[in-house]
């Protein structure tokens, strides 16, 4: 496949955006209903990366210490989804580091960091699947992680392999996987899985007498 230059921009926008929610803090700042009429309006909150995030899910205690900051110790309970997300996302970043030739990083996070930097050097093919792959690592991320509430578990088949149960929806964030088949879907696809879901709910409501 060649890529225009447009393309590849579109592409390595799409990579670093991607790289920027999984490997560095981020900030969410929510207008608070009850200070409109007091000036100071802004709730911020600070964050870990999202792979920091992912990484304290897979510890049964408080987790790393950041930089020799405390850990966050306000995690959910390990669970095998996200210990089996973050081995992937670790191999598939070193195999892609080895690809470009570069050395891994001390740190997972740092290495997803570099693959921006070596992602010039690739062709339009390689590019395209770098970036597709990352976005995918985005989205579970962003689907599997949340400390505040945790992600919406519909009642019903994943599209991709059928398996129900297995959809975790995380609708704050527009994403949602299949922790079975690891099927994604993000903001703009999300809606597909919603219409998905309702009109499986009403195929399958019961029917009551009349």
């Amino acid at each position: 496949m060649t890529t225009t230059p447009h393309d590849r921009g579109h592409l390595m926008a799409r990579l670093a955006q991607a790289i920027d929610e999984l490997a560095y803090p981020y900030t969410h700042r929510e207008r608070l209903p009850d200070a409109v009429d007091r000036g100071a309006a802004w709730h911020v909150t600070k964050h870990p990366p999202l792979i920091t995030q992912l990484r304290t899910h897979t510890k049964d205690d408080e987790g790393p210490a950041v930089r020799g900051r405390p850990a966050y110790g306000s995690a959910p309970p390990v669970g095998l989804h996200e210990i089996d997300r973050y081995a992937a996302i670790q191999t598939g970043c070193l195999e892609w580091l080895s690809r470009m030739g570069t050395e891994p990083r001390v740190s997972l996070e740092e290495s997803l960091r570099a693959l921006v930097g070596g992602a010039a050097r690739l062709d339009g093919d390689a590019l395209s699947e770098l970036a597709g792959n990352v976005w995918a690592w985005r989205c579970w991320t962003r689907t599997i992680t949340g400390w505040d509430t945790p992600p919406w578990r519909p009642h019903g088949p994943c599209p991709g392999c059928g398996t129900i149960g297995a959809l975790r929806v995380r609708e704050a964030a527009h994403t949602a996987t299949c922790v079975e088949c690891w099927l994604y879907w993000d903001r703009a696809s999300i809606t597909e899985l919603a219409d998905y879901i309702r009109l499986w709910s009403e195929s399958h409501r019961p029917v009551t007498a009349g």
